[in-house]
């Protein structure tokens, strides 16, 4: 399955938000930047038992209720990423750049 195209809406049965991810899911990171230029960010990590595995990131759209998969911004990663995070965002990080920093770690931390 292409994830590239994918685009998941909101059900209207249960107010919630669904992404069919083409791999098991295992960690999962929300971006804390406010910046209004971005949509909302989350981190997905795939759980494979091998070598090769995947950090996905995704944009949440408020307006439309939709999220989309970033592909420029996913990236291979070695063994399972057991834990994403996001650089919380402050008051005065927000002035100075709008990028998210994003920390993983599965076999050793990597920034």
């Amino acid at each position: 399955m292409d994830n590239s195209t994918q685009e998941s809406h909101l059900r209207s049965d249960n107010n919630s938000v669904t992404y069919d991810s083409p791999h098991p899911l295992y960690a999962m990171a929300f971006s804390s930047n406010p910046n209004p230029q971005h949509h909302q960010r989350i981190a997905v990590g795939s759980f494979i038992e091998e070598y090769t595995n995947r950090v996905d990131i995704l944009s949440f759209n408020p307006d439309t209720l939709s999220i989309k998969p970033q592909p420029s911004l996913s990236f291979d990663h070695p063994y399972p990423p057991t834990k994403l995070m996001f650089h919380p965002a402050t008051h005065s990080s927000l002035q100075k750049t709008s990028s998210d920093l994003l920390a993983t770690s599965g076999d050793y931390l990597r920034l």
